[in-house]
Order: C-alpha cells, then sequence, then structure tokens
C-alpha cells in the first residue's frame, strides 16, 4: 500500500481557528488522557475501542464510489516523534509536515493516499500535544475505483466529504483546563525551516522536455504538440480563500480544488508534478510559480491532486484587497529518473475567490 506517493503539502501554513461546540453533535471523551471532541450526528464508535484507539465510523453521502469514512484517534504517551500511525512507514521526505494552530492549540497535520487492491484511502492526519501525552486525529476516505462496478457510481465529492474534517479537530479541548498551547518538550516532530520543497523543477510555458527556469510565454502562445497528451479534469471550477475570522462558514463553501489528470503513453510516465501560480483579475498580474507538487497516482496514467488556497505562493498578492484571481496550472510529466518527457500547456479556468 505504500507504493502511492504522499499528498505533499509544499508551505509551512499558520491557520487560526475559534474553538466551538455544535449543538446537537454527540462528545466523545476521554477520561484516562483528558481530552475530547465532537463528532457529526450519525457517526458511531467503532467497538473494541481503548483508552489509546477508537474508531469513529462517520456518516456520508450514498451512492457514491465512497465506501467509508472515519476517524482514528490515537494515543502515545512519552513517544520521541506525534504523528499519525499511517506516516510511519513512510520514506523520509515523502510527506511534508504541516504547522497549524487551531483553538488555542498546535497541531501538526499530514496527510497522503495508498492504494491497494481496487481501493484508495486519503487519509488527513492532525497531531497534538499535552506533556507527554500525544494524541492523533487521523481522517480516512476509502473509496473504490468506479470502473469495479458494473455500472460505474459517481465519484465522491472530495471537498464536501473532507470538510468536516476542520471541523471536528476545532472541538478538540483537553480536560481540566482552557485552551491554552501546552508545553510540546521534544514530542513534537520539529518542523523543517525553510520548508522542505518537493522538487526543483521550474515550470514553463512550453511542451519542450527541457526545463525552463523562467516561464516568458503566455498561455494563449503555449505549442499544442507534445510527447505527453494530457487530459485534465478540475472540480469545482470556483474555490474560496478567507478574508475574514470566520473560517468554519468558508470551510463550508469550497475550500480547496482537486486536479486530476490522464497521460498518454502512460508505460513511460513515471510521475506528474503539478505547477501553480495565480493571475490577479483586476490588472493581470501573475505571481511566481510554486516549486512544484507530485500529484498522486491512482493508476491507469491516471494522476490527481486536492490543492487549498493556504498552499499558493504568494496568495497575498491578491488577498490583501480581497480581489479574485485565475489558478493558473501545468502538469509536467516526468520519466523513472526524474527527467522531463513532456509538459501541458498553462491552464487558467479556475477561480479564487474570497469567502465572505
Amino acid at each position: 500500500m505504500r507504493n502511492i506517493m504522499a499528498g505533499i503539502s509544499i508551505l509551512t501554513v499558520l491557520a487560526v481557528l475559534a474553538g466551538c461546540t455544535f449543538s446537537g453533535w454527540p462528545t466523545y471523551s476521554n477520561t484516562a488522557y483528558g481530552f475530547q471532541l465532537q463528532y457529526p450526528p450519525g457517526g458511531s464508535i467503532a467497538a473494541g475501542a481503548t483508552d489509546t484507539s477508537v474508531r469513529i465510523q462517520l456518516p456520508i453521502t450514498s451512492g457514491t464510489n465512497l465506501a467509508e469514512k472515519y476517524l482514528d484517534i490515537d494515543v502515545q504517551v512519552g513517544a520521541p516523534t506525534c504523528e499519525s500511525p499511517l506516516a510511519a512507514g513512510y520514506a523520509p521526505g515523502i510527506i511534508t509536515p504541516v504547522s497549524m494552530t487551531i483553538n488555542g492549540l498546535p497541531w501538526v497535520k499530514e496527510n497522503a493516499s495508498e492504494g491497494a487492491a481496487g481501493s484508495l484511502f486519503d487519509w488527513t492526519a492532525y497531531s497534538t500535544v499535552s506533556g507527554k501525552v500525544c494524541v492523533i486525529l487521523t481522517f480516512v476516505l476509502h473509496s473504490h475505483n468506479p470502473e469495479m462496478f458494473a455500472t460505474p457510481p459517481p465519484t465522491f465529492d472530495y471537498p464536501a466529504e473532507s470538510g468536516v474534517f476542520i471541523l471536528i479537530v476545532d472541538t478538540f479541548k483537553w480536560l481540566g483546563g482552557s485552551a491554552t498551547t501546552p508545553t510540546l518538550g521534544g514530542a513534537v516532530r520539529v518542523l523543517p525551516n525553510p520548508p522542505i520543497l518537493i522538487s526543483t523543477l521550474a515550470p514553463s510555458e512550453t511542451h519542450t522536455p527541457v526545463p525552463s527556469l523562467t516561464p516568458t510565454l503566455r498561455p494563449s502562445e503555449v505549442p499544442t504538440s507534445s510527447l505527453i497528451i494530457f487530459h485534465p479534469r478540475v472540480l469545482p471550477l470556483v474555490f474560496n480563500y478567507q478574508i475574514q475570522t470566520n473560517l468554519r462558514a468558508c470551510l463550508l463553501k469550497n475550500p480547496q480544488v482537486d486536479i486530476s489528470v490522464v497521460v498518454s503513453n502512460p508505460s513511460v510516465v513515471h510521475g506528474v508534478v503539478l505547477f501553480f501560480r495565480l493571475k490577479n483579475k483586476t490588472n493581470g498580474e501573475e505571481t511566481s510559480w510554486n516549486a512544484g507538487v507530485n500529484m498522486n497516482p491512482q493508476g491507469n496514467g491516471s494522476y490527481d491532486k486536492s490543492l487549498s488556497a493556504d498552499q499558493i505562493p504568494n496568495l497575498s498578492a491578491i488577498s490583501t484587497g480581497g480581489g479574485s484571481a485565475w489558478l493558473e496550472y501545468q502538469f509536467t510529466a516526468t520519466d523513472l529518473q526524474g527527467i522531463i518527457i513532456g509538459r501541458s500547456q498553462v491552464y487558467a479556468d479556475v477561480s479564487l475567490v474570497p469567502c465572505k
């Protein structure tokens, strides 16, 4: 299952949420280690729960290829690092942790995708520490390849199904005290500074297999021929960034965009790197390209990646004034040695707008 490339966040970001309580949501309390959280109605605690390991099955929208959604709560005491058990088997550098502050508590976020026997497991983990107690909340979306069915079901709505994750984390609190930053000691993983970038490739607005460090052509001037043909699919075509303190309202809208692509001649394509930048809708100014992120392979030449606004470099270029921008993106195919063997055109059909 570890042969699927992990999802990688390229920036270490700080997201501050205000704590909340949801009326009508059940509460899970762990008195042995002193914490609690809420989960949506329709969720249920699976049999076999212990003080250090609990699974909560979460409700899903039926009729899609999503088989189940659940939250694993793990408690570790005195561990040298605080991370999801699912992250333990990955090679160093595959998963880049993201530092966040939620409800006054420090968290480390990790995410990846794993495939096995026609199934895909997308997981996102949030870890926090108080003293020597590490609590890890690992959210898992277990889906099936639609082609396994005689009548393929529709693909599940990733933003809609995953949007509840951050809301659950926001309800977490340590018992017997206010939501203040605990003493971290040596139990939390030390995040790299500056953040580790997953690729030294640079985007180019040409289709040549030779990397170009400085984009010079505009999207309309991109040649149409390529050694590799790219067939992109993006949903939704509009996503949001936050410009106010009520982040919770934004998360219930479109907090991220799902970008997928199918490449021709998949036998020679070992990986696909996604580049992106912003183009201001008002003045046409473009930000610099990101450093590139590896897309997650899904088999048969298909790759995907979920992207949120806080993963876009120089977001402040539009967010400071509450503006809107086009997300310009490009796919780069590489072979087994990491050599570029094809580039797509630069696409500009996704809109990033403020969430009000």
